[in-house]
């Protein structure tokens, strides 16, 4: 590797890949980064830098990383004709895994997030003549199907979750046919993606800390849906970007689909994450709601009400997400990976379990979250 892309460096699959390719690689990296100004691109610069600290040399980091000013969903990457040019030049490798993880998008956002960015992408791979490239997907491709979701391409009208779930689902057709037209690419589909497994760091909290906080009582003091014992896959975000890197740097991942998913066997209840947030609430002495168990009915009432303008900004969101939680909670999320690990663990990416790893996680954002609500500042995480 010589000259690598990664977009969405800022987001929790890129800061997690830059330490990886800066170890493993000799390359110059260039960051695409979404900027308003020069002077926004060095504060998201500085900020990216005091996330990954010991993570990185910074000197190694600063010789070797380019920041560019860009948007994926813009024609040439938001760039000029000639910066798209030079940056095609030499370029070997891509990591796609920018990404709009909102769940209440329009549809047409999700398909600028999705679509339009896959198809600004593709435009600079086939520039950048041999380039390969790691297209970060979602196993929520597989949307309200009931069949288990194969290791292989997917099209389907049953329906999905949310607006992110479609977009990336029609984006993945957009890459099916560049791999038939002979694109070097890999698809990866990663399940709900937490902290590293060692140490819970995230750069930002999303869908998984929403899903903690309202399986702990603290969104609804302590009001909760009777939910069956359904399973919810997880993967950490340092597995993903083994992932990335053990997939660029091998010519037999091109035209794979690789789950990056625990599968069913391993995977832990809602049930079990919920005694594992409180545990560790317990442990930092926070209070811990009593729960109090409803009809789901109730739930997607509140959801319903959530348009109602006496509810404010924050609790509109909150209460738009639920009937979509209890919809996601109604069968088991895990997404069988057989073959992903078999090939995987031959090139060197470990799997740890969750039972391994999601206790670190939830410490992790439980310990980052007590100091802001003692200084009063808006809780981090979504919602």
């Amino acid at each position: 590797m010589n000259k690598i892309l990664i977009t969405g460096g800022t987001g929790v699959v890129g800061s997690a890949s830059i330490p990886i390719f800066l170890r493993r690689t000799k390359a110059q990296i260039v960051l695409l980064i979404r900027a308003h100004n020069a002077d926004h691109l060095v504060t998201r610069k500085r900020e990216l830098f005091e996330f990954l600290g010991n993570d990185i040399d910074p000197r190694d980091a600063e010789s070797r990383l380019q920041f560019l000013a860009g948007d994926v969903t813009q024609n040439y990457l938001g760039l000029t004709a000639t910066q798209f040019g030079d940056l095609a030049q030499g370029l070997d490798h891509i990591v796609h895994s920018a990404a709009n993880v909102q769940l209440d998008m329009s549809m047409d956002e999700s398909l600028r997030q999705s679509v339009s960015a896959a198809g600004n992408i593709l435009s600079l791979q086939r520039q950048a003549s041999g380039c390969k490239l790691e297209y970060l997907s979602t196993v929520g491709v597989n949307g309200r199907r009931q069949a288990p979701l194969t290791e292989e391409h997917i099209s389907h009208d049953a329906g999905f979750f949310n607006t992110y779930e479609a977009g990336k689902a029609k984006a993945e057709q957009i890459i099916y046919q560049a791999q038939s037209d002979g694109l070097r690419i890999t698809i990866h589909r990663p399940s709900m993606v937490v902290g590293h497994s060692q140490n819970g760091k995230i750069i930002h909290f999303q869908v998984f800390y929403f899903l903690l906080r309202l399986l702990s009582g603290a969104l609804t003091r302590g009001v909760l849906p009777y939910l069956r014992p359904v399973k919810i896959d997880t993967v950490p975000s340092n597995l993903v970007a083994d992932a990335l890197f053990a997939a660029a740097n091998n010519s037999e991942s091109t035209g794979r689909i690789f789950h990056l998913s625990t599968g069913p066997e391993s995977s832990l209840t809602i049930y079990e994450l919920q005694s594992l947030i409180r545990e560790v609430m317990i442990e930092h002495d926070l209070p811990c709601s009593r729960l109090r168990t409803v009809s789901p009915c109730v739930f997607r009432a509140l959801g319903w009400a959530s348009q109602l303008p006496v509810w404010n900004q924050k609790w509109k969101t909150r209460l738009g997400l639920l009937p979509q939680f209890l919809d996601y909670a109604s069968h088991d999320q895990t997404f069988p990976s057989p073959n992903s690990q078999a090939f995987l663990k031959m090139h060197g990416v470990t799997w740890p379990l969750p039972r391994t790893y999601l206790k670190t996680v939830i410490d992790y954002y439980v310990r980052q979250m007590v100091p802001l609500k003692k200084a009063g500042v808006k809780s981090p995480v979504p919602c």
